[in-house]
């Protein structure tokens, strides 16, 4: 992922099987990246938390991520708040630390 840091790739290894993992890369890159709405004031940063939300969510589940994404697309606080990320702008750092 062109803005995810090696724990937050570590972590969607983690979740989903290998064969999934450029298939859930090519879809947060393209459809929950840079073109979310709004999203460009908060940086890669925030891009990053919104994708670790939205695997969070998904729970190794393509289909479950696709919901996420989608509801990212609509508004990407939901995603975040879902995810229980939407308090702190560093939550998802810590999610990085959690086992599965």
């Amino acid at each position: 992922m062109k803005c995810m840091s090696p724990e937050a790739q570590s972590k969607l290894e983690q979740i989903f099987p290998q064969e999934q993992w450029s298939a859930v890369i090519a879809l947060l890159d393209s459809e929950c990246g840079s073109g979310l709405p709004l999203i460009g004031k908060q940086g890669a940063i925030g891009i990053e938390r919104v994708q670790c939300a939205a695997l969070k969510l998904s729970e190794g589940s393509m289909e479950k991520l696709g919901r996420a994404v989608q509801v990212a697309k609509e508004d990407w606080r939901d995603v975040l708040v879902a995810a229980g990320f939407g308090h702190d702008v560093t939550a998802h750092r810590e999610w990085f630390k959690e086992g599965l």
